[in-house]
């Protein structure tokens, strides 16, 4: 769908991706529909870890923790290798950080991010469910 040379102007493509969005999201929001709607007729007790194992994939902590034992396992080797594995975290330049600056801005990314891989999925789940 995306033009191989895009235009300012191109209203066309920027069509077909909208529309390809819509209906990968639509297509998504129908899926959990169903999901969700098939743990009605279960129980509580059951439908409750059906729906976790559900939700799971949504959530991202281990990912980041892991990044962040990276980051301090690659600094205790040497602190240009802490400071390459910590490029992986943050977009910015990386170079000039000492040890702790490069501890205190993997942290950093990590809270920052911990918003967006596991306090966002909950509170949505908790207002509208797993769509």
């Amino acid at each position: 769908i995306a033009p191989g040379q895009p235009g300012p102007a191109d209203a066309r493509a920027f069509a077909l991706g909208a529309a390809a969005w819509l209906a990968l999201a639509s297509l998504t929001a129908a899926i959990a529909c169903g999901l969700q709607r098939s743990t009605g007729p279960l129980p509580w007790w059951l439908a409750a870890p059906v729906l976790a194992v559900l939700l799971k994939p949504m959530l991202a902590w281990r990912m980041l923790h892991d990044e962040v034992v990276a980051v301090e396992a690659a600094l205790s080797q040497s602190l240009p290798a802490g400071r390459e594995r910590l490029a992986r975290l943050v977009s910015r330049d990386v170079q000039a950080l000492e040890a702790v600056q490069v501890r205190e801005s993997a942290i950093e990314s990590l809270a920052e991010n911990l918003n967006d891989s596991v306090v966002a999925p909950l509170f949505w789940f908790a207002v509208a469910g797993l769509p």
